[in-house]
């Protein structure tokens, strides 16, 4: 396809790991940042009528400039991140919105396409890891901001890895910390052929640990390979990561395990494109909830002896772009322009 890619070096594979065939056909109805036009395999319908929502919710932003990456802060608040401008942005445990940035990155996201700040993850000693689409190249980093930095505008990341050549679509981005400390990432098929799913040089199709000490040309390890785009990505209080991966062609969107490969995940939908998963949350033990932003809400899951599925259950009826459970249990979400808390 002609696609600029940039691979960060030979990659090391885990244990038991196999090689999963690329049978499916790429989707561009992918991650928080989608253009709703672009479904693949589906005519962007949902479930009619959906039931309606358990939880209410209630608009504490609502100017945000494409929100994306809601993450809980300790004390009560949330951080998010607004893809157009790159801004990380705090609100407090009173719902107030600080008008000075948390850090800025210098990223190149526009409407009409999938580049960006994409990312925004914890570390367990308030270490902040961002992932974003670099301005100056185009390259999807990752970078650091250690706990005991200050907080302004003029904060930027320390970049601890350089990955692919970003493309319009399909570019992933999400953000989990695993149970050892590793930053994992979630990177899409870049509109590349799907045969590079396999490859285990490139980071197409797969989940990624990172080192978050690492220099920017540290070598990943591949968890897992044969994604479509798993952009939504968390790790639950049992410390196993999962992963909402978008439809791939006419295949049915999917949830699994991040440390097992794509194929030995279970589909969360009879047809492809209905949900457009752009946010994972893990609501307790063997329970998440899954934003879409096809569907523009929070579906409830769980998951039975290893196998992920929808309950029929809605949790909360505006969800787009991310989702995350603050300290009080509170739900916190996005659609592309508001922030919403959900009790």
């Amino acid at each position: 396809f002609g696609w600029p890619l940039v691979s960060a070096g030979p990659m090391t594979q885990t244990d038991g790991m196999r090689s999963v065939s690329a049978r499916a056909r790429r989707c561009v109805v992918v991650s928080a940042v989608l253009v709703l036009g672009g479904a693949c395999g589906s005519d962007g319908k949902v479930d009619s009528p959906p039931p309606p929502p358990l939880l209410k919710s209630e608009v504490i932003v609502s100017d945000a400039a494409s929100a994306v990456a809601l993450t809980a802060d300790p004390g009560g608040g949330f951080l998010f991140g607004e893809r157009l401008t790159g801004r990380l942005r705090r609100v407090d445990q009173s719902g107030r919105l600080d008008p000075n940035p948390v850090a800025v990155v210098d990223s190149d996201g526009a409407e009409g396409d999938q580049r960006g700040l994409l990312g925004i993850v914890r570390g367990s000693d308030g270490t902040l890891f961002v992932s974003w689409t670099r301005r100056s190249d185009s390259r999807l980093v990752v970078g650091r901001i250690e706990a005991d930095a200050p907080r302004s505008a003029t904060t930027t990341p320390t970049v601890i890895w350089e990955g692919p050549v970003s493309v319009h679509q399909a570019n992933g981005g999400g953000l989990a910390m695993g149970s050892d400390g590793a930053v994992l990432i979630g990177i899409g098929d870049l509109l590349a052929p799907h045969s590079l799913g396999d490859d285990l040089s490139v980071p197409n199709r797969k989940v990624l640990a990172l080192d978050p000490a690492g220099r920017p040309e540290q070598v990943p390890t591949v968890m897992s390979t044969g994604w479509n785009n798993p952009f939504a990505i968390v790790t639950d209080g049992e410390g196993a990561t999962w992963v909402a991966d978008n439809s791939a062609g006419e295949r049915a969107e999917r949830m699994g395990r991040a440390d097992r490969p794509a194929d030995a995940g279970t589909d969360l939908d009879g047809t492809a494109g209905k949900l457009a998963p752009s946010g994972l949350v893990a609501l307790g033990r063997d329970r998440f909830g899954v934003c879409g932003y096809v569907s523009h809400r929070l579906d409830e899951v769980r998951v039975t002896n290893g196998r992920a599925r929808r309950t029929g259950r809605v949790l909360v009826g505006d969800c787009w772009t991310s989702v995350a459970q603050l300290a009080d249990s509170r739900l916190v979400t996005a659609t592309l322009d508001q922030i919403l808390v959900s009790k």
